[in-house]
């Protein structure tokens, strides 16, 4: 299983690192690499993550090879993939403006609205 812990930090205002880590069955966690939001690639058996700058990229599962994600789709957000791996749907935050999903051609710049509507959106699945 691959996921995230959070780093203690003895500073209240500062928000703790997060370190994208393996959990095996017989229940050892293995630390990987910084990283946030982790995503399974199980096709292309690949992490997508976010990183302390918060750009996307993508690692293999033992969190070597990192590579940014198109140019990092810098203020998107809670990617769903879709199960070829090839389209991937992000909802971009900008600010003054309402969250939109955006539809994505895996590892590509531009994305199309995938609804007219705008505003607050749950965590996105693709089904």
């Amino acid at each position: 299983m691959i996921l995230k812990r959070f780093v203690h930090s003895a500073n209240p205002r500062e928000i703790e690192p997060r370190i994208l880590c393996h959990l095996s069955l017989d229940g050892k966690l293995t630390d990987l690499r910084a990283g946030d939001w982790p995503v399974v690639l199980r096709k292309s058996r690949k992490i997508l993550y976010q990183d302390e700058s918060q750009l996307w990229h993508t690692c293999a599962l033992d969190g070597t090879k990192s590579e940014l994600l198109a140019d990092g789709l810098a203020r998107h957000g809670t990617p769903a993939i879709s199960p070829d791996e090839t389209q991937v749907i992000f909802t971009r935050y900008e600010k003054g403006k309402l969250p939109q999903l955006l539809l994505f051609e895996f590892g590509k710049t531009k994305g199309m609205p995938v609804t007219k509507a705008e505003g607050f959106i749950g965590t996105p699945v693709w089904r």
